[in-house]
């Protein structure tokens, strides 16, 4: 009987430690099991961060998806030898895509929704939230550039939207239909098809001029070229624009230098395509305050050194700011994130350092490091805004930097950060 024991005890023990080495599908550590950790929706073992604690991922805040809440949005089928998704290389799959957008008012788990071209699903959605009016696009594959949407993805198989017309299904986790569409030849002659007005609309071909480009599209955008959720609102319109005469200047508590790169490495942090590493060290901060803030007076200094003053314009709550160190940065200005160039080069330290925002006399603001700046990755505050300090690999998804964004890869004025979260 102890030999009968011993053995299925043995048995056990190689199924638990077999069905440790894959990840799963979780929303809190309890799914996981084994002492393992959720870490952005996926079931993982636990890591080390900066301070050599065990970092532990939060929850999916977001609702079940429900039945009108995801469209499809916009599709392309016939990329017509245009390089649509940036990567370098044209190819007539990988350059198709299709584009989701959430109605709802509320972020919505893409957690088991799939896309099925004909009688084909093409892809499984893992877990994500995706805030309210947001978008997603979905491309067929290559290695797609950001978009304005909050995420850009890869199809798992290549999406296949055939130029003589299908069927698309929008499905739910239990393959209850969320949204459809038939298309025919029609519906490629001219680049991509869309709702018009956006999420709401009835289908039909992208209302701005052939002339204007070789494949008419706005992959990641409003059909107007706006950025989601305003697809209402005219860019070029500066009206919702707070005056800087209009708010006070920001105190003590209210600006959070929240990821600091000294050491890029081979990170091209400001997409501009070069790996200059003076260029591509950033300073990453966060406005966080009752009312919109001006930045006015305030400058930024690395070691006492001021190398940056700060633009005098009011920021909203929860809006962001991002240092260059130089180059042409090429990162999605998506709504509330505003882009700077220092006119000076950083120069942090890998060593360590003190970057600090003053307004002359007192820091408002500082980010002390030691040589954990010189790891080839980005130090941020996890959660952000309000965490400690950890180095950007030790975060869910141990990507080197997440400039502009959270350390997830979500919008970072999306609200990833909230006034006393």
């Amino acid at each position: 009987m102890n030999s009968y024991k011993a053995l299925f005890t043995a048995f056990f023990l190689i199924a638990t430690l077999l069905c440790a080495c894959t990840t799963s599908p979780c929303e809190n550590n309890a799914d996981c099991g084994n002492g393992w950790l959720c870490n952005d929706g996926v079931c993982g073992a636990p890591s080390a961060g900066a301070n050599g604690e065990e970092s532990f991922a939060v929850p999916l805040e977001c609702t079940t998806i429900l039945k009108g809440a995801l469209v499809m949005n916009e599709f392309l089928a016939n990329p017509q030898g245009t390089d649509v998704n940036g990567d370098g290389v044209v190819d007539p799959f990988s350059d198709e895509f299709v584009e989701l957008l959430n109605l709802s008012n509320e972020a919505i788990n893409m957690k088991g929704v799939s896309l099925q071209v004909g009688s084909h699903v093409r892809h499984v959605f893992e877990p994500r939230c995706l805030g309210p009016g947001q978008a997603l696009v979905l491309f067929g594959g290559g290695h797609p550039v950001s978009t304005s949407a909050e995420y850009t993805l890869v199809s798992q198989q290549p999406l296949k939207l055939t130029n003589n017309g299908t069927s698309l299904l929008l499905l739910d986790p239990y393959d209850q239909i969320l949204d459809s569409l038939i298309y025919d030849s029609l519906a490629t002659d001219s680049g991509s098809f869309t709702r018009n007005p956006d999420g709401v609309g009835n289908w039909a071909v992208h209302p701005e001029p052939a002339k204007q480009r070789k494949v008419v599209h706005s992959a990641g955008k409003c059909s107007n070229f706006a950025v989601f959720p305003d697809c209402q609102l005219d860019t070029a319109d500066d009206s919702e624009r707070i005056d800087a005469n209009e708010c006070e200047v920001a105190r003590a508590g209210e600006i959070i230098i929240n990821e600091v790169m000294a050491d890029p490495g081979a990170f091209d942090s400001n997409q501009d395509g070069e790996l200059v590493w003076q260029h591509d060290e950033f300073v990453e901060l966060i406005i966080l305050a009752d009312e919109a803030r001006s930045l006015e007076g305030l400058l930024l200094t690395i070691n006492g050194k001021t190398r940056a003053a700060l633009p005098g314009e009011c920021f909203p709550n929860g809006s962001a700011l991002l240092i260059f160190g130089g180059g042409e940065p090429q990162i999605s200005h998506e709504r509330g994130l505003a882009i700077l160039v220092s006119p000076k080069t950083l120069i942090l330290p890998n060593i360590g350092g003190v970057v600090a925002i003053t307004d002359g006399e007192d820091d408002i603001a500082r980010f002390v490091y030691g040589p954990e700046g010189g790891k080839d990755q980005s130090m941020t505050r996890y959660p952000d805004g309000f965490g400690g300090v950890v180095l950007h690999q030790s975060t869910p998804g141990g990507m080197p930097a997440s400039p502009g964004r959270c350390t997830n890869g979500l919008s970072l004025v999306g609200g990833c950060v909230q006034r006393g979260q």
